[in-house]
């Protein structure tokens, strides 16, 4: 077999493998580390929020492109690791939502903000954002190495993403920016709206 086909089979099952799965000891470290970046990456809540989380950090500027995957990062690893000191908080998964609204809000309404808010914002939901990996995981904590894929995925959206926002200069593309917030803002509004309706 060829190693495109060897790399294509262990890539489908990275995706195909329930993330519980990871946990168990038999998996080597480097399958938890990719397995810890593809879910960050292919959860929508968690990738809707750190996406709006990145145009935030690009529309208020340089200091917060530093600050800001510096606290998303300490959030993912303290709510992660807080499973075994923790009791299970299901509302977690409304936090997440909620921090999808707000966040896809501010990005759509590019008001003036403090310098320091995308850190903050991103110290808080980055907690509750890694700690729903505890509940998906049956309320144990994540091994070291899926916590470390975790961080690494969020990171790297962050980075590309705010690093990009922030080079825009034209109004249309300032107004694009605004307009995928606003998308951002209306899908987690509308799955937060289903989610307490109880449907």
């Amino acid at each position: 077999m060829s190693r495109v086909a060897l790399f294509v089979a262990w890539a489908c099952g990275l995706v195909l493998v329930p993330v519980s799965a990871w946990a168990q000891d038999a998996v080597p470290p480097a399958a938890r580390v990719a397995a810890g970046a593809r879910h960050v990456l292919t959860e929508p809540d968690h990738l809707l929020a750190i996406l709006a989380l990145a145009l935030l950090a690009g529309q208020v500027g340089r200091r917060a492109l530093l600050w800001t995957p510096v606290c998303l990062a300490a959030g993912l690893v303290v709510g992660a690791l807080s499973g075994s000191a923790l009791p299970l908080l299901a509302q977690v998964e409304t936090v997440n939502l909620t921090s999808v609204a707000i966040l896809g809000a501010l990005v759509a309404l590019h008001a003036p903000l403090p310098i320091a808010l995308p850190g903050v914002l991103g110290l808080v939901f980055g907690w509750s954002h890694g700690y729903a990996n505890v509940l998906d995981l049956g309320g144990t904590t994540p091994p070291l190495a899926f916590v470390l894929g975790l961080v690494a995925g969020g990171l790297g959206v962050v980075v590309a993403v705010s690093l990009s926002t922030s080079a825009l200069r034209a109004g249309w593309q300032q107004i694009a920016v605004r307009t995928v917030g606003s998308w951002i803002c209306a899908i987690g509004a509308m799955v937060l709206a289903l989610q307490l309706s109880g449907e």
